[in-house]
């Protein structure tokens, strides 16, 4: 039985999403920025509480992350596990802590381009029938990697970020 699907990191993703948008409009005085910051609580809790669901569930059932990774349809979401907080450490942290907040972008930015490349490798060595891919294949590459750009430029790594939006590209 499955207990918790990859596809559940999903619900952190879209918060977080919300939340960045809130905090866009803020920036420009047009929303109250504790919103926004509620919003990217809430999203730190989501993710904390699906990982840590995840984790369990991946330990009592030997093979379950392998079987994921592998999965036709639940891959690419084990990708919103490293991009999501992202953005968190980008928006949440490096406002407060700026260096913890750039090391913690560039963690979870190299476990974003590790996952794509590995993902991309699967699509190319795997047998993956037609009618099983879905847009959510563009999750490990296409959305880590203009993530991985906002969030590198939001810490001021302005080159990465660059580079970054053409590994999303």
């Amino acid at each position: 039985m499955r207990v918790i699907p990859p596809n559940s990191f999903g619900m952190a993703f879209g918060t977080v999403g919300l939340a960045g948008t809130w905090l866009a409009a803020a920036d420009t005085g047009l929303a109250p920025r504790a919103v926004g910051d509620a919003l990217l609580a809430v999203a730190a809790a989501l993710w904390a509480v699906v990982l840590a669901a995840y984790a369990v569930h991946v330990g009592a059932h030997r093979g379950t992350l392998r079987s994921d990774l592998a999965h036709p349809v639940l891959a690419p979401f084990v990708s919103l596990a490293v991009i999501t907080p992202m953005v968190l450490a980008a928006r949440g942290v490096a406002p407060w802590a700026p260096t913890l907040g750039a090391v913690l972008v560039d963690v979870f930015l190299a476990a974003t381009v590790l996952h794509g490349a590995w993902f991309t490798g699967q699509l190319i060595a795997g047998e993956y029938a037609i009618d099983q891919m879905h847009p959510g294949y563009f999750l490990p590459t296409v959305a880590g990697g203009l993530v991985a750009s906002a969030s590198a430029a939001e810490v001021g790594q302005h080159g990465l970020g660059t580079a970054m939006f053409g590994y999303g590209m």
